[in-house]
């Protein structure tokens, strides 16, 4: 096959973290991709998984859809930040435990609706270099609570404690379990995981599952059993496999959420409230991209792309992920 046609389901907010409405086919563009080996070349890249094809603009089938947020909905909302040593590189100003904040304010006592969260960490240890939070693959910081500020001063303490691997599976299989064993949780169970990186861990391997593939598939059939686990992602920097965050999220009811540096965070977590009450308003849109390559989109393999996005005062890029 030398065409695809697939869907895209996009969020888009300003930098206070309000939806940008009105958006029209013209402020999207979803870039062409060319191949770029992997071999000592820090722009590498590729456009279909496995494969050195590449493929051309896409085309925008029909218009663009405005989709309004769904009827609110009460969340339980398990926050996991990534404390692995790499934190220390890709975001220096602790921008993810101010970022973590904006969301906190927006959970307060509610008669109404009963939303609660409840904060963690999470690292691995590396023979001779111990994880620097409490306890590994996650630590807990304070119990679950229907007031975020009451967390501030246990989320602060995640400054300078930033050492280790990111056990990206392992920590989410364990959350997912205490969050389904939760009898006394909100309808709405979800995870936010935040990540500047990739999966470092042996849980795979130790699991019976030896790829990376087959691990997602059982934490996203973990995640869908009842009660489900909606599952959302914010990648940090292009050290991320958007592959993956975004195959979660998709598999898990959720969203992957993307920041080119930490100070897009802000904006993320500000809008997160909205995403987990499934009242957050969407773009859907249709694209058909071609390739000179025959058989090249087959049942099975993955598109890596870019989506650009031009607003009145900045152009943003969008990474993303499609498994057929």
């Amino acid at each position: 096959n030398t065409a695809l046609t697939f869907d895209l389901t996009v969020i888009v907010i300003d930098k206070n973290g309000v939806p940008i409405p009105g958006l029209t086919g013209s402020a999207f563009t979803l870039t062409s991709c060319t191949y770029v080996p992997a071999a000592g070349n820090t722009a590498a890249s590729e456009c279909v998984r496995g494969s050195t094809a590449s493929y051309n603009q896409g085309s925008l089938v029909g218009s663009v859809t405005e989709i309004p947020g769904s009827q609110r909905q009460s969340f339980s909302a398990s926050l996991m930040i990534d404390q692995s040593g790499s934190i220390k590189t890709s975001d220096p100003t602790n921008a993810r435990i101010f970022a973590t904040k904006e969301f906190l304010t927006t959970v307060v006592p509610n008669a109404k609706f009963a939303d609660e969260v409840r904060l963690s960490a999470f690292a691995s240890s590396t023979p001779g270099t111990p994880v620097l939070i409490p306890q590994e693959p996650i630590s807990y910081l304070g119990n679950k609570t229907n007031d975020g500020s009451t967390l501030f001063s246990s989320l602060d303490t995640l400054a300078g404690k930033e050492q280790g691997n990111s056990p990206i599976y392992r920590a989410l299989d364990t959350e997912i379990r205490r969050l389904r064993s939760d009898t006394t949780a909100a309808a709405g169970r979800a995870i936010v995981m935040f990540t500047d990186g990739q999966d470092q861990d042996t849980f795979c391997t130790d699991t019976g599952l030896n790829t990376e593939a087959a691990c997602r598939a059982a934490i996203i059939a973990l995640a869908n059993q009842s009660p489900k686990v909606d599952i959302f992602t914010v990648g940090l920097s292009n050290q991320i496999n958007a592959e993956a965050l975004a195959a979660l999220s998709e598999g898990g009811n959720g969203y992957f959420l993307f920041a080119e540096n930490a100070a897009q965070l802000i904006p993320i977590y500000q809008s997160l409230g909205a995403l987990l009450s499934k009242s957050q308003p969407t773009y859907k849109m249709r694209w058909t991209i071609n390739s000179a390559s025959t058989g090249l989109f087959v049942t099975n393999s993955t598109v890596l792309g870019t989506l650009q996005i031009t607003l009145p005062s900045s152009t943003v890029t969008l990474p993303f992920a499609i498994r057929l």
